[in-house]
């Protein structure tokens, strides 16, 4: 009987993405920035999260600007504030 020569090899399977707990990212922009020039990164679990964290950041003028972006990196919501106004989009 001949014998069958065989030569081993690695499976490698790259693993795949997980979904992160804390889907929602909001991208906050102090005074004077563009938009590239994001001055902090918030994470939540869900929308309502993410609306009620910037909301307080911008009540506290930490932020002049929040932009709110789902699991996907679409942008679903915004929120800025003016000197006596702030408005709040997509929510």
């Amino acid at each position: 009987m001949p014998a069958i020569a065989t030569q081993l090899r690695l499976a490698y399977t790259a693993p795949t993405e997980a979904a992160h707990p804390r889907p929602f990212r909001t991208y906050y922009y102090g005074s004077g920035a563009t938009f590239a020039q994001w001055s902090a990164i918030g994470r939540a679990a869900s929308l309502r999260g993410a609306a009620r964290a910037a909301l307080i950041r911008l009540i506290d003028e930490r932020a002049v600007k929040a932009d709110i972006y789902n699991e996907d990196g679409v942008r679903i919501a915004w929120l800025s504030r003016t000197r006596d106004r702030i408005s709040v989009y997509g929510v």
